[in-house]
């Protein structure tokens, strides 16, 4: 906070507190300005509405900011030569203290298709300390790591079926979804992942229950019911990487992952008030095969 680091990477658990760390600067007297640059859109409102709950004095930039606010989110989509004029504004009247990069390892994960991405090596440009936050960065990717935290959950346990017939997939989930659905308690709740919007549509459409992902299509009121009531809900990664919704006790993965890193922070949603938590992974049988043939179609 005293702004003697020029860089730092935090590598904590999910749930572990690191909104903390730009939110709590802000109650400071003469706070200034911290920047904190999210990767996706839902993250925006959730992160803008919890701190404004808190008391704090949060707004999210758009493209006619000028005025300044202890706490500005910006989404990476918006890291144009508007927004950068606008936080070198900020430096030059000594306002601009710190620079938060959350979900930071969405850099080296997700440039290849989402191109803005690749701007957020620019924010190293701005006269201010940077501090990069995850709970999923592998090791040998840290750069400048000053923190870390054991980022293991001892309350989840993981189990990979691996043994499923060819085409019998969705059928065997949504077998296993009934039957968890009729044992989950009032209240708590249950995510279902799957790789595709179609799948993520279809398989709602057959469980009785909302579905959300980025993009037109998607159900933000079925969202917003399942918040407030439990049950299920089917997403692609758009619900996988930073939101934070208490009582998620059972992560279904109906496909195949994505990587380690994504089945990380997908699976991380659950558990995040020291609940017990069933994580399951239903794959065909055969898909290592499946796999290695299509890495060599891509070499």
């Amino acid at each position: 906070m005293n702004g003697t680091d020029s860089a730092l990477t935090v590598v904590l658990p999910t749930g572990g507190g690191k909104t903390l760390l730009f939110t709590a600067p802000a109650c400071l007297d003469r706070p200034g300005v911290t920047i904190v640059v999210v990767p996706y859109r839902q993250l925006i409102n959730e992160t803008v509405q919890d701190a404004r709950t808190a008391g704090i004095e949060c707004i999210e930039w758009k493209h006619d900011t000028v005025d300044p606010a202890a706490v500005v989110i910006v989404s990476a989509d918006k890291l144009d030569d508007h927004f950068f004029g606008y936080a070198s504004l900020l430096a030059s009247k000594g306002l601009l203290r710190r620079v938060f990069v959350d979900e930071c390892h969405l850099a080296i994960t997700a440039h290849s298709w989402r191109r803005r991405l690749v701007e957020l090596a620019r924010v190293q440009t701005l006269e201010a300390p940077l501090i990069m936050l995850t709970a999923t960065l592998p090791v040998h990717l840290e750069s400048d790591l000053e923190i870390r935290a054991c980022t293991a959950r001892r309350t989840t346990k993981y189990v990979v079926r691996a043994n499923i017939k060819d085409g019998e997939l969705q059928r065997e989930a949504l077998k296993v979804c009934r039957k968890r659905l009729a044992l989950l308690k009032h209240g708590t709740k249950m995510v279902v992942y799957c790789r595709f919007k179609s799948e993520c549509e279809e398989m709602a459409a057959e469980l009785g229950c909302g579905f959300f992902y980025v993009g037109a299509g998607s159900n933000e009121e079925a969202l917003e019911r399942w918040k407030k009531e439990g049950g299920c809900v089917v997403a692609t990664s758009a619900l996988g990487t930073g939101v934070n919704y208490p009582g998620i006790e059972i992560v279904l993965h109906a496909s195949m992952l994505y990587g380690l890193i994504d089945f990380t922070q997908e699976s991380g949603r659950a558990g995040r008030g020291g609940e017990e938590v069933d994580s399951l992974i239903l794959i065909e049988k055969g898909w290592e095969a499946r796999e290695r043939a299509k890495r060599r179609a891509k070499r």
